[in-house]
């Protein structure tokens, strides 16, 4: 964007806010003459970079192994941190008895004596504030030199530890093995709380942003209890789905509502997330309040992009200390030599390009982004794959009450009679290629130009079919002339096959004799049919 187009866009700010401020902006500055500047014509392709297979299978994988296997240690350590921080009896403006703290005081220190345990250390020296919080006071109690010399009485005996871990037992295991030996109270270490609090919220974000397909500002207004779960009669849940605000595209800069719907593994990052964060805040992706991000000021403000992308990153680089220093192959490997950077938009892009490739992948990707139609959505998903096209599987109905919406959303087109559906409708590059190959899977020996190479004729047959079927009330003779071997049909009220579709359409015919319908065709890639309502 050029200056100019900078300092244009800042002024209609002045106009789309127009109801909130006082000197308010009377006309819309682009109906100004020789406002706006002619612009080139935008590349249909989106053109943020998705993330590569090899980084993007560890990288979903270790996010899943906190979701799973790390995040009850880490919430256990989290919750006994905020005891210890903000459930103090005493604070430091209470004046104590010298014998209860005395006695509280060699209680704890008693317990490292009799464990052998060393003392909870800060740079060397027994951490005084890790002491006074296992005792239940303020640190103020070491104003006494008295119970100062207690503790390096106890340190003698026992000596200091690197840092102070938290007491509970690591229950997440790894390979069979704890995944951690220790969960520390240092910020800045690998295993400190505030390091891996931290790397578990990154965790949760990537399984949201990346199964759902939402944007950073959708996730990122997620508030607490935005999880609806759907059970069948026997109480088993089949369906989930979350509510968040939309904001792109929308007149109400406040963020509209919106629902999306999601599997079980965001469901359960939407869970640990909602643990991870204190009861009073809504939002589940605030800043935490461990480290150096926690100060005063700041407890209940937004993480922006700029801190999710550093979170998503620093998430990539913990993984693979974590693998380098147990003697692990499965870190996130170097692309053309250096770590891929991560951004949080590359996961809804991601996602978009492997749900194009899908069977009917364009119309489901295109509700679940809502997006306006199918080709805004193909344009987002990218260019068609240049590997060898995988071949169309069966898809198995459902039974349950996900029955009827997954009957009414198959889609996949006879594999006798077309290509398999491996990627969105091609461009023209990419029709002009198929159109010089030969495409067996259509038609043995004819090219797809051919086949799309008279749109008349296609739409006429298209027409011929529906009259000689509905106006005509010959259903069997329009099989025999115009359907394959194979039929496949997507109404859930119609059986699958020629001889019920024949069955079915006649029977309507003896039930409404005067029955008639308006035919129109449309041509794409291929004739698309619409029957208006009967007339009788």
């Amino acid at each position: 964007m050029s200056g100019r187009s900078k300092a244009r866009s800042a002024v209609r700010w002045f106009w789309r806010w127009r109801d909130h401020i006082t000197d308010r902006l009377a006309f819309d500055p682009r109906q100004v003459d020789g406002w706006g500047e002619p612009q080139g014509q935008r590349p249909q392709e989106n053109r943020t970079q998705r993330i590569p297979e090899d980084v993007m299978g560890p990288l979903f994988v270790w996010a899943l192994r906190f979701i799973d296997h790390f995040a009850a240690d880490i919430c256990a350590a989290d919750a006994q941190w905020r005891r210890q921080r903000w459930g103090m009896p005493v604070d430091r403006a209470t004046r104590v008895s010298e014998v209860s703290t005395r006695a509280a005081l060699q209680a704890t220190l008693d317990t490292y004596l009799a464990h052998n345990r060393p003392l909870p250390g800060w740079r060397g020296q027994p951490n005084l504030i890790r002491i006074a919080r296992q005792t239940g006071y303020h640190r103020a109690m070491f104003r006494d030199p008295a119970l100062r010399l207690l503790v390096e009485s106890a340190a003698a005996v026992v000596g200091v530890a690197e840092t102070a871990g938290f007491d509970l037992d690591i229950h997440g295991r790894l390979d069979g093995r704890p995944w951690i030996g220790q969960i520390v109270t240092s910020h800045f270490h690998d295993h400190g709380l505030a390091m891996l609090a931290r790397m578990l919220e990154t965790a949760a974000y990537i399984v949201i942003a990346y199964l759902s397909g939402m944007r950073d500002s959708e996730v990122k207004a997620l508030a607490r209890g935005c999880l609806r779960t759907e059970t069948d009669s026997t109480g088993r849940p089949y369906r989930w789905k979350v509510t968040s605000l939309s904001f792109k595209g929308e007149n109400d800069p406040r963020g509209v509502k919106a629902t999306w719907n999601v599997g079980e593994p965001v469901a359960r990052a939407i869970t640990v997330v909602e643990m991870l964060q204190p009861l009073d805040v809504d939002h589940l992706f605030n800043r935490l309040d461990h480290g150096a991000d926690g100060h005063k000021g700041r407890r209940h403000a937004a993480m922006t992009t700029g801190q999710t992308n550093d979170n998503l990153n620093h998430f990539a680089a913990w993984v693979n200390r974590y693998c380098d220093s147990h003697g692990r192959h499965d870190a996130l490997p170097a692309v053309s030599g250096r770590p891929f950077k991560l951004r949080t938009a590359q996961f809804r892009r991601t996602l978009a390009w492997f749900i194009a490739r899908r069977p009917g992948g364009t119309i489901a990707g295109a509700l679940q982004y809502r997006h306006q139609s199918i080709q805004v959505f193909e344009g987002y998903a990218g260019p068609a794959p240049t590997s060898p096209a995988c071949t169309t599987r069966p898809r198995p109905f459902v039974n349950g009450p996900a029955k009827g919406p997954s009957r009414d959303s198959a889609t996949t087109p006879s594999a006798s009679r077309w290509p398999a559906a491996t990627s969105p409708s091609p461009g023209t590059r990419r029709r002009r290629s198929l159109a010089r190959r030969t495409h067996r899977a259509a038609a043995p020996g004819r090219s797809y130009g051919d086949l799309m190479s008279d749109p008349e004729k296609n739409k006429a047959t298209a027409k011929a079919f529906y009259d000689l079927m509905f106006n005509d009330c010959r259903p069997a003779e329009a099989v025999d002339r115009f359907v394959g071997d194979t039929y496949i049909q997507h109404n859930p009220h119609v059986g699958d096959g020629k001889q019920a579709f024949i069955d079915y359409f006649e029977r309507m015919a003896a039930e409404y004799p005067r029955q008639t319908r308006r035919v129109q065709t449309r041509l794409g890639p291929l004739a698309v049919v619409m029957a208006g309502p009967p007339r009788l």
